[in-house]
């Protein structure tokens, strides 16, 4: 069971500060009066304009324009380009362009072209595209928006408030009881959670992403430590936190996992056995005795020996890599044997090697090819493995092995509970 800690903590969140953050009648009356201009009728129109750089050639121009020729077509045929602001108020338009030009513009009908009009970068000439009218609106019609603003304002400031009376109650080393009672929250324990925040002693439990930051911060604080306050998501959210308890790594009790612990034990065991059966064989052939002969004397039910030829091409054939028993067989001497381990802790390979009959690679381009490739991924790593050696030798590595020990130890479980 790995290192799990207790969390205690407390959310503040907008919806507790929802009945102070309501707007009043008179709130919302005075931001009214404030934005009036914001809730005025306005006129707003979408202008096409250009600015030519000397009077005669932007005279021309509007008299193209105004003859029927699109205000763009005229600018492109002249080597300018023509700009568009759609939907923009007078104000706006003025700040763009200048005083003289939105006044001539905006006093214009829809369709009209105005200019030119001489401004501080040449002459302007425009078009109003188009007109729109923007009714006023009443308080009564804008009552729900300003409410709803004015409440995510107030929320924020209750919010901040909140915070600062807890950050300052914290700096003076209040508990997380303290706080608590100070401000009347409510107060959550959780059980004991693993880093990730699942809760190994239950089946069925999955990490909470409202709680994340929390056990998070939790894992990060150590024994002793005070409360913090912890930021959740971005609507002004927080939480104060602090470490319950650590529970430290330990073994889970036997009777939780005997049934585990049986089938490792009886697999262990039997991994055991397999090995000496197999080394009690390869004894038996390195003394001179048959392959067969020696299987039989085991009196277990071991499949037969089988007879197996390949050639070294086949190593460097898989980019994966070869077999582990074909590549030993290619480490052998003739009528040696040996012991391997198969994969997932299967069992045991017994492999005696009865001849060798040497090849010629002489015009095999793939094999020597691949010989070639082989060769120069053993000598890159032999230069890495060399190069970390001189390092250690040149840095003075030294090894402690008492703090590896420890270390070891902790990750078993068995260090006990002092820190």
């Amino acid at each position: 069971m790995p290192e799990r800690r207790i969390v205690r903590y407390a959310v503040v969140s907008p919806d507790q500060v929802k009945t102070q953050a309501a707007a009043t009648d008179a709130e919302i009356a005075k931001a009214y009066q404030q934005d009036r201009a914001r809730y005025a009728a306005t006129e707003k129109r979408t202008i096409t304009q250009v600015v030519v750089a000397d009077q005669a050639g932007a005279t021309a121009l509007a008299a193209k324009v105004k003859a029927g020729t699109s205000l763009a077509d005229a600018a492109r045929a002249a080597g300018l380009e023509a700009s568009t602001q759609a939907g923009v108020e007078k104000a706006a338009y003025a700040g763009t362009a200048s005083a003289q030009v939105a006044d001539a513009v905006f006093a214009a009908a829809s369709g009209a072209v105005i200019g030119p009009v001489r401004t501080q970068l040449g002459w302007t000439v425009a078009k109003v595209d188009k007109i729109e009218n923007v009714a006023g609106r009443s308080l009564d019609q804008v009552r729900g928006e300003i409410a709803a603003a004015l409440g995510i304002q107030k929320a924020a400031a209750a919010l901040s408030d909140i915070h600062d009376k807890i950050d300052d109650l914290l700096s003076k080393n209040a508990t997380f009881d303290e706080v608590i009672a100070d401000q009347k929250l409510k107060p959550v324990t959780t059980p004991a959670l693993i880093a990730s925040g699942i809760n190994p002693d239950d089946a069925t439990s999955k990490p909470d992403p409202a709680i994340a930051p929390l056990v998070a911060a939790a894992f990060q604080a150590a024994d002793g430590d005070g409360p913090q306050l912890v930021q959740l998501g971005t609507d002004g959210g927080f939480a104060v936190v602090a470490l319950g308890r650590v529970v430290r790594a330990t073994p889970r009790p036997l009777a939780q996992v005997r049934a585990a612990v049986l089938k490792d034990v009886t697999a262990d065991r039997s991994r055991q056995a397999a090995r000496k059966v197999a080394a009690d064989v390869l004894a038996r052939i390195n003394k001179g005795m048959t392959i067969q002969q020696s299987l039989a004397q085991t009196k277990l039910p071991i499949p037969a020996a089988r007879p197996l030829t390949a050639s070294r091409a086949q190593i460097a054939a898989d980019p994966r890599g070869a077999p582990p028993a074909l590549a030993l067989m290619f480490s052998m001497a003739p009528n040696t044997a040996k012991t391997l381990a198969a994969p997932d802790d299967s069992g045991w390979f017994i492999i005696k090697l009865d001849s060798i009959a040497s090849g010629n690679a002489a015009g095999n381009d793939a094999a020597i090819k691949a010989a070639r490739a082989n060769i120069g991924r053993s000598v890159g790593r032999e230069y890495v493995e060399q190069f970390a050696k001189a390092v250690r030798v040149d840095v003075g590595v030294k090894t402690n092995a008492t703090a590896l020990a420890r270390t070891r130890a902790e990750l078993l479980g068995q260090a006990g509970t002092a820190n």
